[in-house]
């Protein structure tokens, strides 16, 4: 495969442009979904209207974006891919390829597809979910010491539907590289569920 499209970040969600319509990349998706009667990128892979009870609709309520629907790690898991958002180009690949740091994923099989990466916060490593479609990262417990405080924003988490929480900045290494990233602070259906899977948080 090698397949471009266009992609565009608003409001920290990454959207592709297929056929005239936005699709949200969402690592954090284990399926596609959303409007249509097959999948957008590889009409042979599974697709559904709806993940559990959200559908394109749902989705787009928060958001405030019209979506066509979510292209979730069914697909991303197959290929390579290059994402360029200064230039809003999107390319994926079958074959692999490196440009600039390289990160390892794990794909554990009790998230079923959903990707996972370890990552260093406040000098405690940990194992965090990847997921491209989350506007905030998550870290389980209170925030680290030396956090800088920000504001309290909506979010959306599938199980959990929209909640406010109360962001902080912080940097997180990973490897040798350290970048600051926005978190929230967990509601309790999301931070159980982290528990239970023995995750860290989120990187979004």
């Amino acid at each position: 495969m090698h397949l471009e499209l266009p992609i565009e970040l608003h409001a920290g969600h990454a959207y592709l442009t297929i056929d005239d319509r936005l699709w949200v990349l969402d690592t954090g998706s284990p399926v596609t979904f959303g409007e249509g009667s097959h999948h957008p990128l590889e009409p042979q892979l599974p697709f559904v209207a709806k993940q559990g009870d959200v559908d394109a609709t749902v989705v787009s309520e928060f958001l405030g974006v019209r979506i066509a629907g979510v292209v979730g790690s069914d697909f991303l898991n197959r290929h390579d891919h290059q994402i360029d958002l200064t230039s809003g180009h999107y390319a994926a690949y079958d074959r692999h390829f490196s440009a600039g740091r390289d990160y390892p994923l794990e794909f554990p099989e009790r998230l079923h597809g959903i990707p996972t990466l370890k990552a260093s916060i406040g000098g405690q490593e940990g194992e965090f979910i990847f997921d491209t479609g989350a506007q905030l990262s998550y870290h389980l417990g209170p925030p680290p010491t030396d956090y800088a405080p920000g504001e309290t924003i909506w979010d959306f988490w599938h199980g959990c539907g929209s909640f406010q929480t109360q962001t902080f900045m912080k940097e997180v290494t990973f490897a040798q590289d350290a970048v600051p990233l926005r978190f929230g602070t967990p509601p309790p259906a999301l931070a159980d569920f982290l528990n239970t899977l023995g995750l860290h948080g989120v990187i979004g």
